[in-house]
């Protein structure tokens, strides 16, 4: 049985120690939280196998992070059928986009590959309030909390600015503050991709890091080639386009598959010229009337969930067909 601990302390100043590993003879993880002394939680008692969806529910329900490294090892850990390692990893001051996401009902998602040099870092929610995906997005010069929905896109010039973590931290600000107010609530016939748009705007995006192609999509679905999580985290349910490059590949049943070079066409052209500072909100009467997933207005587009569903209204802004099964 492996020993993680790591001592962790929150934007109010609280310090915790979290203390988890991986039971090799149950094939389970296991989890103890404690401050000064005194026991919050632990699992011992608990029967039944835990999986890394449940540890890093645990750890979100009790305002815990898992910093990267810990949680690569802890990955790995689950692979290979854990070890007898006992490790102390380095202290971890959490961000305010830490507490932001936790605030939100998000938590971590635990990769099911070997770690890479991968840049992309997900967070996720299933609560019915359906937020969608967020990113850790790390480079050599950066790193920041992205929400998919919020996501720009960054050409191989890198002419478009990448969203900072104060303008994330505005938005998530933002989404709590409605979430409080219940402003999350569906109309009938209402897609949550109408909703999110309606409520703080939506650009789907193309991201561009160290000449690596991540691409997000408008229902939530983070799709890259060789990367994959933990079955059963929430991710299966989801339908997705894929982009491959160069795209011979046939696509899979069910996924609609572009060439890059056509995606970036697309989100690089004429048709949108929206950063993410300028994304519109849009109203409910913007919905479309014959399938209530869009955000056009009726008579704008014959059939809204055919061929690039787009456009550019009179004020330089983007509308987007969240009904299209190409959602770029």
């Amino acid at each position: 049985m492996s020993k993680h601990l790591i001592n962790q302390t929150n934007v109010n100043g609280i310090e915790m120690v979290l203390e988890c590993g991986y039971d090799r003879p149950t094939g389970s993880f296991f989890a103890n939280i404690h401050s000064e002394g005194d026991i919050y939680y632990t699992s011992l008692a608990e029967l039944g196998s835990k999986d890394s969806g449940w540890l890093l529910t645990v750890t979100a329900e009790h305002g815990l992070v898992v910093p990267r490294k810990m949680m690569d090892r802890l990955a790995i850990e689950a692979m290979f059928d854990g070890s007898n390692d006992v490790i102390e990893h380095e202290p971890y001051t959490q961000t305010e986009s830490d507490r932001r996401l936790l605030q939100l009902g998000f938590r971590q998602q635990m990769p099911s590959v070997l770690p890479t040099d991968n840049p992309v870092w997900a967070w996720f929610t299933d609560s019915e309030e359906d937020l969608g995906t967020y990113a850790l997005l790390q480079s050599k010069d950066y790193q920041a909390y992205v929400p998919s929905l919020l996501c720009d896109v960054v050409p191989q010039e890198g002419e478009w600015p990448v969203v900072d973590e104060q303008d994330v931290l505005k938005r998530l600000e933002t989404m709590h503050a409605r979430l409080l107010k219940g402003a999350f609530q569906k109309h009938p016939g209402e897609g949550i991709g109408a909703v999110l748009n309606r409520i703080l705007g939506f650009v789907p995006a193309i991201l561009q890091l160290e000449s690596k192609l991540f691409v997000v999509f408008s229902d939530h679905k983070f799709v890259q080639d060789k990367t994959g999580f933990w079955a059963g985290d929430s991710w299966a349910g989801f339908s997705a386009a894929k982009v491959f490059g160069p795209c011979e590949v046939t696509a899979e049943e069910g996924e609609n598959c572009i060439p890059i070079h056509e995606a970036y066409a697309l989100a690089s052209g004429a048709l949108l010229k929206v950063q993410s500072f300028g994304v519109k909100s849009i109203a409910d009467d913007d919905l479309c009337a014959s399938c209530g997933h869009c955000n056009y207005r009726p008579g704008d587009m014959s059939s809204c969930s055919k061929d690039w569903p787009g456009y550019q209204d009179s004020d330089g802004y983007l509308k987007v067909c969240f009904a299209s099964v190409i959602a770029i």
